[in-house]
């Protein structure tokens, strides 16, 4: 696996979706071998984390799920 397909696959590696195993193991030797891909997965890693934290600690506005209602709606 070349960096670019690496960097590709990572937020679907990091969300943990839509990658089969072969596709998983692929990204982890990479990342193991390539240190700047490596380094991109732990900044990367660790911005989600924090955004997830915060995520959960705010309450999101009801006027934000009334827009998103409607734009869902509009499909």
């Amino acid at each position: 696996m070349v960096c670019t397909e690496a960097l590709e696959k990572m937020y679907l590696y990091l969300d943990q979706e839509v990658l089969s195993e072969d596709e998983r193991l692929e990204i982890e030797a990479h990342l193991n071998a390539c240190p700047f891909c490596f380094q991109r997965y732990e900044f990367e890693s660790s911005l989600w984390s924090l955004i997830r934290k915060t995520s959960l600690e705010a309450p999101l506005p009801e006027s934000l799920f009334t827009r998103i209602e409607m734009f869902i709606a509009g499909f």
